[in-house]
């Protein structure tokens, strides 16, 4: 059997619900129908998650492209071919927000629409619709039910298939495009799986010097196999030959209901959390491509509250525990450089819990042998009392710079001066000489961002305050002997919809830090 990385699809071939009258076409008699233009009733408009507004999206013959629209029923999707050919044989391939049901239409004006298939029950993945042979100009598909109705329907490629002998200009689906990774055949034989395959390791590439700084990238994902995807590894490669990073933070997600829970597990409400596959490709990838790794589980809650609300006890711990060490032993299998204990927990690191995390990290070490990092919340690292244990002390920095919303270089200038000397008494007064790494450091591109830094604070686009806040805290701290990296949050896997937000990609940002990188490479 034949596997294929799609793109966080899970594809197992089930039986379908087909329209009354069945044609079953032998693949090697179909041509692919490449289809001109796309017309869409909606598009999300979700920050920060929704794709580009393509309605082609579906029909590009690239499995790193979508369509989404806005999340309601009935929402539609129609294709033209130009002309009329004669279709016989659909396949959808879904992303997670699927149809349960659904319709196909055909017309000749996009006006006058006809029914040949009414899906119902359907289970996602991979839907194969045939029918009898059936010559029109567009084809159209509308949404009846969604799956989950706090999403919208998303459909990764819409492949429209005909009789070679009916169709004598379109070509096969290889031949239309050549990359595509499966054949026509396959899509309908059901004879692969896109569930990313575990991969042997490969060597990491050493222990972090102390010289050596971190010019790192906050890489996240929120879903099962995006990390294992073309897509993620060409965005990884852009980091490293682009912005000239050298390290990758790949943050972990697991949840909890509430901010009193002691459950953590992984997110079955909406596949928000990476499957180890996808997790130890994604560091396979990075170590090839040259970028040391720091692997950095998170613990979010459903209610969406802060994580460093999340209030501790024994219970919690104990599944705390079975969470972290799973990373760790993961880390350690892939060759992990640098590895978080924990981010923003704020309420579980005071003095009356410092005996269970100091058993903790005994216990992390029992089966990882890398480096160690704890990433503190801005406003809660001077209250961290097992930093001796570890071999970095690492802040979301996130510090508030000034309430001004126009504020100028010197001013930000001031403001990190400020928590530098803040920083620098924390140390010294602990006798602290481990490096101080910001594992998060980031702003949205939008003005006022330097007022609260953790905000998406406006609507109004303001890329220079982004560059600014950036610029400023890198000319203060990299004069610091005592600093030693930052981690930017954040670098998304796939493209997306992000017009107010931390995504470095496309904004004058990206080139700032690239600057600098290349600068603290030497």
């Amino acid at each position: 059997m034949k596997k294929y990385l799609l793109l966080g699809l899970i594809i197992v071939f089930t039986a379908m619900n087909f329209a009354d009258a069945v044609f079953a076409a032998d693949a090697e008699d179909l041509v692919y129908l490449k289809v001109k233009s796309a017309v869409a009733s909606s598009f999300d408009d979700t920050e920060g998650w929704a794709p580009p507004e393509d309605a082609m999206a579906p029909a590009d013959g690239d499995l790193g492209t979508r369509w989404s629209p806005k999340y309601l029923d009935n929402e539609w999707i129609y294709f033209d071919f130009g002309k009329k050919k004669t279709i016989s044989t659909i396949a959808i391939l879904w992303e997670r927000a699927f149809a349960t049901e659904y319709e196909i239409l055909i017309s000749d004006n996009a006006k006058k629409w006809k029914q040949v298939a009414l899906m119902k029950e359907q289970n996602g993945n991979v839907d194969i619709i045939e029918f009898e042979p059936v010559k029109t100009r567009y084809v159209k598909m509308v949404g009846l039910k969604r799956v989950n109705p706090l999403w919208g329907f998303s459909i990764w490629e819409f492949l429209m298939f005909g009789q070679k002998g009916l169709n004598q200009t379109d070509k096969t689906l290889k031949q239309t495009y050549s990359d595509f990774p499966v054949t026509t055949a396959e899509i309908l034989a059901g004879d692969f799986s896109v569930t990313p395959e575990k991969e042997d390791p490969l060597p990491g590439l050493g222990r972090i010097g102390e010289k050596e700084f971190q010019t790192g990238i906050n890489f996240p994902s929120w879903h099962e196999t995006e990390i294992a995807t073309k897509k993620s590894d060409e965005s990884i490669k852009h980091l490293f030959d682009n912005v000239n990073a050298k390290f990758i933070s790949i943050p972990i997600t697991w949840f909890q209901d509430d901010i009193d829970s002691t459950e953590i597990a992984r997110d079955t409400i909406t596949g928000s959390t990476p499957m180890d596959e996808a997790v130890g490709h994604a560091i396979n990838y990075a170590h090839k491509t040259g970028l040391k790794v720091m692997l950095k589980p998170h613990v979010d809650l459903y209610t969406e509250a802060p994580r460093y609300y999340i209030i501790p006890s024994v219970d919690w711990f104990i599944t705390y525990t079975g969470f972290i060490i799973h990373y760790a032993r993961l880390a350690e299998e892939y060759n992990v450089e640098l590895f978080c204990i924990g981010t923003e927990l704020g309420e579980t690191t005071t003095e009356e819990w410092e005996d269970i995390w100091r058993t903790i990290i005994f216990e992390i070490r029992k089966v990882y042998k890398g480096q160690l990092i704890y990433a503190a919340n801005w406003d809660r690292y001077q209250d961290v009392p097992f930093w001796d244990e570890l071999d970095f002390i690492g802040i979301d920095a996130y510090f508030p710079l000034t309430e001004n919303e126009n504020a100028t270089i010197e001013e930000l200038d001031k403001a990190w001066e400020y928590y530098t000397s803040e920083i620098e008494d924390f140390l010294k007064s602990n006798d602290y000489e481990q490096p101080v790494i910001f594992t998060e450091l980031g702003y949205a591109n939008v003005d006022g961002c330097n007022v609260e830094p953790w905000l998406t604070c406006s609507h109004r686009e303001d890329q220079d305050e982004q560059a600014d806040c950036l610029d400023s805290a890198l000319a203060v701290l990299t004069e610091k002997p005592w600093f030693k990296g930052i981690y930017w949050w954040d670098y998304l896997p796939t493209q997306r919809t992000e017009k107010y937000g931390f995504h470095l990609g496309g904004k004058i940002v990206e080139g700032i830090l690239s600057e600098w990188y290349e600068d603290l490479n030497e």
